[in-house]
């Protein structure tokens, strides 16, 4: 049996280690002068001492096909999306058999992150230039090979996005939340047939301290009846390298800000890890509105359990209602067994957080 969750895992900025994760099954990429492979990671019944319990198989060699080095990589879904040092896309499609080289940029960039929606239909790119300072912005849909510009992104340091995966289809995606390194936050929405930005507003600032904004998960419940977004309930997490902060409301994004602006974080740790990274996962095990996190950390792995129903805002919008949907919450230091330092990424399945090291791959229970 396979385990994978759609998600981001990597070092955008490239360089050894540059890897990402990928629904049905665990699909990971490590790079380096010598090494340019995707890779499938299986975690497997098990069925007797005789059957591993884990797999590693090389799905595609050469991924950046001679376009330059890797220096990004998202993976949801099957696809998994290439970027390189000399502004090539390359999206492979493990369902579909597919390879495409995408049009980005016709001018002298570097890939500095990629974007993939959970379904992988929807795709965004950020460009630097070599002196790391932005370029250009562009958004990819899943039926086109050429992408195309949005103007008022352009400019930004946009270091994470959020997804509303209930307001995503193929024609377009709402209540995206963009975050730049200045720790500000933005909200997105983008249809296929439109060449510009619907609407692309700010949100909020977070924190005081100056550190980068590194991750954001957004989750959303619909109301009774699905009809309007007046009852849906928001949650939102932010990370920095240091601080994770919480938000929660009914309504609308804005709302998350209304009455929590000013609140602190919900916990700050010491460190400076190599990477912050945040995700989420529901299990089918899950009552509705429960969801496991999981923060990579300076210490090790910060996680618990998000409670979001109803019954958890009864007590109305404030920094407490959102802190109290964060339950059952402690630390995983890294595993000891090995001297390895601070991993490079991590990846969350149902039953083991994956931690990527520069040469090897760790799966904790």
């Amino acid at each position: 049996h396979k385990y994978g969750t759609p998600s981001r895992w990597g070092n955008s900025a490239g360089g050894p280690g540059t890897a990402a994760l990928g629904g049905g099954g665990t699909v990971g990429q490590h790079h380096d002068e010598h090494s340019d492979t995707i890779s499938q990671f299986d975690h497997l019944t098990y069925q007797n001492a005789d059957t591993p319990m884990f797999s590693l198989e090389t799905l595609e060699r050469n991924v950046s096909r001679n376009r330059g080095m890797v220096t990004a990589l998202a993976a949801a879904n099957n696809v998994v999306v290439v970027g390189t040092n000399r502004g090539t896309v390359i999206r492979y499609d493990f369902a579909e058999g597919g390879v495409t080289e995408l049009e980005v940029t016709n001018r002298e960039a570097t890939v500095d992150h990629l974007f993939l929606e959970p379904q992988a239909r929807h795709l965004l790119v950020s460009l630097v230039d070599n002196t790391k300072k932005p370029v250009d912005f562009v958004y990819v849909h899943c039926s086109q090979k050429k992408g195309r510009s949005l103007p008022r992104l352009k400019g930004l340091s946009v270091s994470c996005v959020g997804w509303n995966k209930s307001a995503i289809s193929q024609a377009g995606m709402r209540e995206v939340v963009i975050g730049t390194k200045p720790g500000v936050i933005y909200e997105l929405e983008v249809q296929e047939k439109e060449k510009r930005e619907r609407v692309f507003k700010q949100l909020y600032e977070v924190g005081d301290s100056g550190e980068t904004l590194e991750a954001l998960q957004l989750e959303v419940l619909s109301g009774p009846g699905h009809s309007t977004n007046s009852t849906n309930q928001y949650f939102l997490m932010a990370v920095t390298t240091t601080r994770c902060f919480v938000y929660s409301a009914t309504g609308s994004l804005e709302a998350l800000f209304y009455v929590q602006g000013m609140q602190g974080p919900l916990v700050e740790l010491p460190g400076q890890p190599r990477t912050s990274e945040l995700h989420f996962r529901t299990s089918g095990q899950h009552k509705h509105g429960t969801t496991n996190f999981a923060w990579l950390a300076g210490p090790g792995v910060y996680n618990g359990l998000l409670h979001l129903g109803a019954s958890s805002l009864a007590a109305g919008d404030t920094e407490t209602s959102a802190k109290q949907m964060v339950r059952e919450h402690t630390i995983m230091p890294f595993p000891a067994s090995l001297p390895l330092g601070s991993p490079i990424s991590m990846a969350v399945t149902e039953y083991h957080y994956l931690l990527l090291y520069e040469d090897s791959l760790q799966a904790v229970n």
